[in-house]
């Protein structure tokens, strides 16, 4: 039983997949009539100036989502494809933002009132 799935997919699983070669057509089946693009995750982290590794783990963890495309998900290394709208949309959630200037408190002189002599 095959569902439909959305074009950006973290990891997806292909229990049918034995071949290289049925991992590229089930591949090629989801891209068809999506107008994306998809790169390596050699090109991404050139991208995100960042190691493969560090780019895999960030797909593994679904910071990044990708579609696994090699010949027998879920065993040895993965071999992912990732959305250019992913890496995109990870480097905005990722971009530094500077701190909020603090705010100046403004300080209260307090009166103090004259000490009265007590007998």
């Amino acid at each position: 039983m095959t569902t439909p799935i959305e074009p950006i997919v973290t990891a997806p699983r292909y229990p049918e997949a034995n071949t290289a070669d049925v991992a590229v057509k089930n591949f090629q089946e989801r891209m068809e009539g999506k107008a994306m693009s998809y790169i390596k995750t050699k090109e991404a982290a050139e991208r995100l100036s960042i190691t493969t590794n560090q780019v895999t783990r960030l797909c593994r963890n679904g910071e990044i989502a990708a579609i696994d495309v090699s010949a027998k998900p879920g065993v040895g290394r993965p071999t992912y494809r990732i959305s250019v709208e992913s890496i995109e949309s990870f480097e905005r959630r990722r971009r530094l933002v500077p701190p909020p200037k603090p705010v100046k408190k403004r300080s209260r002189r307090h009166v103090i009132p004259p000490v009265k002599e007590y007998v």
